[in-house]
């Protein structure tokens, strides 16, 4: 149960030509429509408003696309109001003093 080991690691880092956040925007967290997130809650949304409403009864299936998109549509708009909710709370560092 015993051995002996020898580890060792060697690494060099050149940050000098490094500049800092050239062509990058601001690093806020800003809602993207068309977002993995984005598309991912609306496609949730259309599938389970739209299996719903196909599944509760007399509703033609055109009734139950236009469902779906509406909640879908629904769903966009409050992520909307929340991640602009999100920006507002964003600092800039500076003091107000």
């Amino acid at each position: 149960m015993g051995g002996d080991s020898d580890v060792s690691a060697d690494s060099s880092v050149d940050l000098d030509n490094v500049s800092s956040h050239d062509g990058m925007s601001d690093s806020d967290v800003s809602f993207k429509l068309m977002s993995f997130l984005g598309l991912t809650t609306f496609f949730t949304m259309f599938g389970l408003v739209g299996l719903a409403l196909s599944k509760a009864g007399q509703l033609s299936p055109v009734w139950s696309i236009l469902g779906g998109f509406a909640a879908g549509g629904i769903n966009i708009a409050v992520m909307k109001g929340i991640f602009s909710m999100f920006k507002k709370l964003q600092s800039t560092g500076k003091s107000s003093n």
